[in-house]
């Protein structure tokens, strides 16, 4: 299949090749949000349209290259990139993708392939305006399937993300206590929607990825926390661990995921479903794993003897595995009752 740009960008391709539910486009949303968000007051491209590439190209974050490589948009390696790279087939067999450490770089790496010179065009276009990008992207290139900017806006108007493109979308309200805002050019936008845009009592700004947070924090030791060694992280000053191969930091007294994901540079839906979190409100206690990664499927621990007092959730904290995972892995269902002593397969 032939292709105009170094994405994968065949929907049809997707389809075949990974099948995901409308809960999976409604948990992307819910993740990547706040990533678009971040991403359209640094670079002027639509949440809208970033999430719905993100959802096609990714399969709703359910793909091989999304699961294992960090990778939404398809992007693949070209003689340019230096960084760790993924193999899979695709126009031919065993051709090179990109690998990121964490999906905001995928993200990243997206908004800056939009900029080169074939679409500066869209750039013209008012922010809001998210038919026009979409037929604006295949008209220059970006695709060769003839119903791609149908498809883009089929999913922008099911699944209600223009609502991410207006002014209201740039203040998040965590709590009473502290606020985000996400400041964006108000050039292209419409004045109605800038005039109800309001400050917040408390602001933080998003950082870009290439600014460190600076709040130290030193009851945290910096070699080891049980066991786990400090690994390098650029994301945040936090210590930052790995168990089972999955990225991690220490919750302590105070921490709230929201918090923690502004500290850590990620979006706070995305994670709490990276932490399986127990329900909507739910925050973690101090001394909690809190998890920067999707969990294993796996872990390499064979069993584990589920003690007083001791929920899935917490096994699936312990060692990195999905929730999910530990249902399947053991045959059991959302309502079964787990008993002290009982033999849990981990593998």
């Amino acid at each position: 299949m032939k292709r105009f740009s170094f994405f994968v960008l065949s929907f049809f391709c997707l389809s075949v090749s990974a099948q995901y539910t409308t809960k999976d486009i409604y948990d992307y949303i819910e993740a990547y949000n706040s990533l678009a968000i971040a991403q359209m007051k640094s670079h002027g491209i639509p949440a809208s349209i970033t999430l719905a590439q993100g959802i096609l190209e990714s399969a709703a974050g359910t793909s091989d290259l999304a699961t294992k490589a960090n990778n939404h948009f398809g992007i693949k390696c070209h003689s340019n990139w230096t960084g760790k790279t993924y193999y899979k087939d695709d126009d031919k067999k065993d051709e090179c993708f990109r690998s990121y450490l964490t999906v905001i770089e995928s993200f990243e790496d997206h908004s800056e392939f939009l900029k080169r010179p074939r679409y500066q065009s869209l750039f013209s276009l008012p922010i809001t305006d998210y038919k026009s990008w979409a037929k604006g992207l295949k008209d220059c290139g970006y695709a060769t399937n003839p119903q791609y900017a149908n498809r883009l806006i089929k999913l922008i108007e099911d699944y209600d993300l223009a609502k991410f493109d207006t002014a209201q979308s740039f203040i998040y309200i965590a709590d009473n206590e502290n606020s985000v805002e996400l400041p964006i050019s108000t050039e292209n936008l419409p004045k109605k929607n800038i005039e109800k845009v309001k400050p917040a009592k408390k602001e933080w700004t998003i950082k870009s990825k290439q600014t460190i947070n600076t709040n130290n924090n030193t009851s945290t030791p910096k070699q080891q926390y049980l066991g786990f060694e400090q690994v390098d992280y650029p994301y945040t000053t936090r210590p930052v661990y790995k168990n089972n191969g999955v990225y991690f930091v220490v919750a302590h007294g105070g921490d709230t995921y929201f918090s923690i994901a502004v500290d850590v540079q990620l979006g706070l839906g995305e994670l709490k479903i990276y932490n399986d979190i127990p329900f909507r409100k739910y925050e973690p206690c101090s001394g909690e794993f809190v998890y920067l990664q999707r969990k294993q499927s796996k872990s390499a621990a064979n069993y584990h003897i589920l003690g007083i007092g001791e929920t899935l959730r917490d096994v699936a904290q312990k060692y990195a595995v999905r929730l999910k995972a530990l249902y399947r892995l053991n045959n059991l269902k959302k309502n079964t009752e787990l008993k002290p002593g009982q033999k849990l397969r981990l593998q």
